[in-house]
């Protein structure tokens, strides 16, 4: 008997909001460290320091929290029940570990300075590589958006450095895609028959 798939909104959502959130929570850490420096340098915030290190420190624990909820769900709703070849996983996981630790050489080209080295492992590298390598565990319509949200989030860094365009619309356009990419990858989940006893 063949019936279609139930609903699964729920772990492409999770999915979507667990590595968002990581990455939203990577951002705080670095901030608190950055924060000081940062408005040394431009002179921008230097009297309000004290409030934008602790929201950002907020931003970090948020951000963390909100990645523990989101894999929680991800969890009951069987998003991490992928049916996957050791291969497929094998080549997910080892594309992963090539970002978390090529991509902030490659950024940099070289291994200094090693402050920034750091930086870009915490911003871009371990979210990115960390997604990347989930993809190989996931179920099929959460692996899309966990491809989706690396693919979406190095075009958008990509494109909001080269022409500078401002910080909110580089965060709309991400958030819009990736919403668009998740609701497709749910879309098509429902429409494969599954089989049942």
């Amino acid at each position: 008997m063949l019936r279609r798939g139930g609903p699964v909104a729920t772990g492409v959502a999770a999915t979507v909001g667990l590595f968002a959130a990581g990455q939203l929570s990577a951002t705080g850490i670095w901030a608190v460290r950055h924060w000081r420096p940062f408005s040394g340098m431009v002179g921008t915030g230097y009297d309000r320091l004290p409030l934008l290190r602790s929201l950002a420190a907020v931003l970090a624990v948020a951000g963390a929290l909100a990645a523990v909820f989101c894999l929680t769900a991800m969890r009951r709703d069987g998003a991490w029940a992928g049916h996957n070849t050791g291969t497929q996983r094998w080549v997910a996981s080892a594309a992963g570990a090539v970002v978390v630790v090529g991509l902030p050489v490659a950024l940099l080209g070289g291994l200094s300075p090693i402050t920034m080295l750091g930086t870009y492992t915490l911003l871009f590298g371990l979210p990115w590589g960390i997604a990347l390598a989930a993809t190989g565990w996931l179920r099929r319509d959460a692996a899309i958006a966990a491809g989706a949200m690396v693919t979406v989030s190095a075009l958008t860094a990509i494109g909001w450095s080269s022409v500078h365009r401002t910080y909110w619309h580089s965060v709309f356009l991400h958030f819009l895609t990736i919403a668009v990419v998740a609701a497709l990858a749910t879309a098509l989940r429902l429409r494969r028959p599954t089989r049942t006893l």
